[in-house]
């Protein structure tokens, strides 16, 4: 059943805890808190909603309406990449309305979205001297509820800041438990939901770097689509075009405080530090190793690389190009066999895998059916 009652962005409200030292930010959206808490200054800017809910409104087919004073910038752009969302995704829902629209005035501040991974450390290492704060986001890659967690990456994040003589902006949100904006994957609105936090900082920054990915679209942060989160006193910037992840790698693998504070794993985020077993952290060792640098990074678990790259059991499409960068730059005969075996099985898995999709049966019983069919042998060899 469509539901075609529209979104209703409140006007948001700022206010100062005292004992906590903390500026607290909430606003109402379709009936629900969103709130997000910072020791930096928070202002009250319902562009920050607006950003977070396109996307999920649009697959929704559900208007945003906002009362409250909006960017008109900003909502030029946001149409812009309502266009991005129908390619991409195919998301056709009303544009949104805002009565109220001005221009903001820009802030003094120029940041970097930080996550500690290997991305965010090549953007980093080209601005360093250019940037005034990095931002970070309790709520989005660790949960509010991991507080053990979250405090272990902030302290490195801290450490990082402070080698490099900028700030570090730390907000907690609970973006990712609204409903509406939770109807979507993560994957297509990561960067509105960073955008949204940098849109309520307000006058801290005026320019904020979105750390490049190299993973083709359909994805939520691509240099075509990130500055549209932008708006007159806001400018989100998509750092460089076609940059692999392998030559990013490469440029920090000698840089000290990569080497003492690169953190790419989620896996185990309540532990705040890297498992080294997952594939993301296996990739990245490989990608280390490959560059002759893999020693001077303390923040794996001691581990053999190759029994690693043996344990890993199919690679999803997206990575098999990072993957096969990090074999074709690989010297060691060993690592290069285990690494051909990885990509070659992931390979073959997965026309498998559609027949499975497109066949509607389980793994167990795709299976017994090639079994039974003597294309496929069940039981121990």
């Amino acid at each position: 059943m469509v539901n075609n009652t529209p979104v209703l962005i409140a006007k948001p409200v700022v206010h100062f805890d005292e004992n906590a030292g903390l500026w607290i930010w909430s606003c109402a959206v379709d009936g629900k808190l969103v709130v997000m808490r910072s020791k930096a200054r928070l202002e009250p800017r319902a562009d920050a909603m607006l950003c977070a809910m396109l996307f999920p409104s649009l697959a929704a087919k559900r208007k945003i309406v906002c009362d409250a004073p909006v960017d008109a910038q900003l909502m030029e752009n946001l149409s812009k990449a309502a266009r991005v969302a129908k390619t991409w995704w195919g998301y056709d829902g009303p544009l949104p309305h805002a009565s109220n629209q001005m221009s903001r005035r820009p802030g003094n501040g120029r940041g970097l979205f930080f996550s500690s991974g290997v991305d965010s450390f090549y953007t980093l290492q080209r601005f360093q001297g250019q940037l005034s704060h990095i931002i970070n986001v309790h709520g989005y890659d660790v949960a509010v509820t991991d507080v053990v967690g979250y405090e272990a990456m902030r302290i490195g994040m801290q450490a990082v800041a402070d080698d490099l003589g900028i700030g570090l902006i730390s907000v907690e949100c609970n973006l990712r438990s609204h409903p509406l904006f939770d109807s979507l994957h993560w994957r297509e609105t990561h960067i509105a939901a960073l955008s949204a936090v940098a849109h309520a900082l307000g006058g801290m920054v005026s320019r904020v770097h979105a750390a490049g990915s190299d993973v083709a679209p359909p994805w939520g942060q691509h240099p075509d689509l990130d500055p549209l989160w932008s708006s007159s006193g806001l400018q989100i910037i998509n750092d460089e075009r076609d940059i692999r992840k392998f030559d990013k790698v490469r440029a920090i693998a000698h840089w000290p405080p990569a080497q003492k504070n690169l953190r790419v794993c989620w896996k185990s985020a309540s532990h705040g530090k890297n498992c080294g077993s997952c594939e993301k952290c296996v990739r990245t060792q490989a990608a280390l190793n490959a560059v002759g640098a893999l020693e001077a990074f303390n923040v794996f678990p001691a581990g053999d690389l190759r029994s690693r790259i043996r344990a890993l059991r199919f690679l999803k499409p997206p990575v098999l190009p990072q993957w096969t960068r990090i074999r074709d730059n690989t010297q060691e005969p060993e690592i290069i066999a285990a690494l051909g075996r990885l990509l070659s099985r992931s390979r073959l898995s997965i026309p498998l895998r559609l027949l499975m999709r497109r066949t509607g049966l389980t793994k167990i019983r795709f299976l017994q059916r090639l079994a039974g069919r003597g294309l496929f042998r069940l039981g121990s060899e």
